[in-house]
């Protein structure tokens, strides 16, 4: 190194310059020196290069290093799966971190088959670097402001052949240039979602007819298309195995038949959501018992978001395993509405034997029970199936593999179109409650706002329940005028009960109640009365847990403690009671 610098010093001062000497000459002396400055700066570079190939991370092997950017890049894609069709994607600076990386990364056709388009320039990058790859588009192109994104989709859009995946939210003022070029075979094509955004006019939508991909999509298999004209006799509605439709309108008069023969040409159907779209179907009859069955063995999951008398008459033909999931977010308007789901609910739960072409596990049982209120929305939701987690699975008798079956059976969302005459969603939820087979239940959730002392549940539900012989966990958020009123009216309600929890419930500091079948509202005291009775015949509670409540003192915790076996989450002086 001394003789280098030796070599470079003596370079600068031989170069015979002096204030005399000409333009040339000069010129000469600075192109020497610059290529001396090049020269010393590729080596630098060599050697900074060496250097970090020697690090830790620059020797992991190319095939480690690729799956490590694959992997940064699918966790950026599921976090902002329809992104902004104007980003290049943060992973790609993976690219830039150094000369080893970037080889690593430009030469992994695999990494660069998530399309991003910003520009068609990068359409021709990413189409060079991901080879012959089947290739993804997920995009949302409703809020851009330039026109470089839909230059580069028209482009990528002529590659269907590629094309795996095509994901697409776009507004309507631009939706024509984009479905014109959906008319290519798309031989590859394994999901394909079109989402019309709400910007724009009603007359400019996207429109899936006949004619789409050629009507040639063999490998198509999950299909979702929302806020859009359908014709419903198009090809791409066969041998899926998802389909979503929401808010669509179609191409000729809907009725429940065109419904039903659309799903009857899915027989490997698993994933199934319709909404907004059955009310125009609806066939007006009530009578749904001992119609025809379209016969779903694979079915998983159905959510249905239309009014109550359309969706039952849907289900009624439809023949599924009852290990499915099934969400109704229904409207009703006359109170006794909700019954039409009855025969729905004995065909689902009835553990009598009845002819099936669907093969699959015995009738599973009620075994949790989930009541919500949502204030934002006023609506109610009902949820019925096994067994959901809760903390006191070390606590009940419950088995391992009770516990790991958590899969819910039912979910009910429904909002009262009446709730401003009478009492609202009241006789909704009564009703239903009974439609329901709850001998069986082991777990009640209920949450209801806290400003009403009287729930819609109260007295259906306990009436649903009966003695509730099974029941052994009870959790009630918001109030636990249920609890108190279920254990006034029968103290030995459910016997094998064994944990309660109260979560954020303001507890009444007095009580005027005259006469406890009068009582309404979540009294500390009367909630110490109903225990102790129940303690007397020999039905303590082992477990009470306060979380988040009020208005509980000092006498109040030490006289529940007196009949629990053990009192959670309430502070006694300064000290918490445990």
């Amino acid at each position: 190194m001394a003789a280098e610098i030796s070599r470079i010093t003596g370079f600068l001062t031989d170069t015979g310059i002096t204030a005399a000497s000409s333009e040339q000459v000069v010129q000469k002396a600075f192109d020497r020196i610059d290529k001396e400055i090049e020269t010393a700066t590729l080596s630098l570079c060599s050697l900074r290069s060496w250097r970090n190939s020697l690090s830790s991370v620059s020797r992991l092997p190319p095939a480690l290093l690729t799956a490590i950017f694959l992997e940064c890049a699918l966790d950026w894609h599921f976090r902002c799966i329809m992104r902004r069709a104007d980003r290049v994607p943060d992973w790609v600076s993976v690219s830039y971190v150094c000369r080893t990386w970037r080889h690593v990364a430009v030469n992994s056709p695999v990494l660069w088959t998530r399309f991003f388009l910003v520009s068609c320039r990068w359409v021709d990058e990413l189409l060079t670097r991901s080879k012959t790859c089947p290739i993804s588009i997920y995009a949302d192109l409703s809020i851009v402001r330039s026109s470089e994104p839909s230059k580069a989709l028209a482009k990528t859009l002529l590659h269907m052949d590629r094309i795996q995946h095509l994901w697409l939210r776009c507004s309507g003022a631009n939706s024509a240039e984009y479905m014109c070029r959906l008319t290519s075979a798309a031989p590859i094509l394994r999901s394909c979602r079109l989402c019309l955004s709400p910007m724009g006019f009603p007359d400019q939508q996207i429109s899936v007819n006949e004619d789409i991909f050629a009507g040639s999509a063999p490998s198509l298999r999950d299909v979702s298309i929302e806020s859009c004209q359908v014709d419903l006799a198009s090809p791409i509605f066969s041998g899926l195995t998802s389909l979503n439709l929401s808010r669509i309108s179609t191409v000729s008069m809907l009725s429940m038949d065109v419904v039903i023969r659309t799903i009857s040409r899915l027989p490997d159907l698993q994933q199934l959501r319709l909404e907004s779209l059955l009310l125009s179907a609806s066939t007006g009859t009530t009578d749904l018992r001992g119609v025809a069955k379209v016969h779903l063995p694979k079915l998983e999951s159905v959510v249905l978001i239309d009014p109550v008398i359309p969706v039952a008459a849907l289900l009624a033909h439809l023949e599924f395993s009852r290990s499915a999931f099934v969400h109704l977010n229904c409207a009703f308007f006359p109170y006794s509405s909700i019954t039409i789901l009855q025969p729905f609910i004995e065909e689902r739960f009835d553990d009598s034997p009845r002819p099936s072409k669907i093969p699959g596990p015995p009738m599973r049982h009620i075994l949790s029970l989930d009541l919500e209120y949502r204030a934002e929305k006023d609506t109610w939701s009902i949820i019925c199936g096994t067994l959901n987690p809760d903390p006191y699975q070390t606590d009940c008798l419950y088995t391992m593999d009770e516990y790991l079956d958590t899969q819910p059976l039912l979910r009910l969302e429904f909002k009262d179109r009446q709730f401003f005459m009478g009492d609202g969603p009241t006789e909704g939820i009564a009703a239903f409650c009974r439609l329901l087979p709850l001998f069986h239940v082991r777990q009640l959730t209920t949450n209801s706002r806290k400003d009403r002392d009287r729930t819609p549940w109260d007295s259906p539900l306990t009436e649903a329940l009966g003695d509730a012989p099974e029941l052994r966990v009870i959790e009630l958020r918001g109030s636990a005028h249920l609890f108190i009123r279920a254990l006034v009216k029968n103290r030995t309600f459910a016997p094998a009960l064994t944990n309660v929890k109260l979560r954020n419930v303001d507890f009444r500091t007095s009580c005027t109640t005259q006469s406890p079948e009068d009582h309404y509202g979540s009294c500390v005291r009367c909630l110490r009365r109903v225990l102790a009775d129940r303690a007397q015949v020999g039905l303590m509670l082992q477990r009470l847990t306060f979380s988040e409540c009020s208005s509980i003192g000092d006498d109040d915790a030490k006289g529940l403690k007196e009949v629990v076996g053990q009192l959670d989450g309430v502070v006694v002086g300064e000290r918490s009671v445990d």
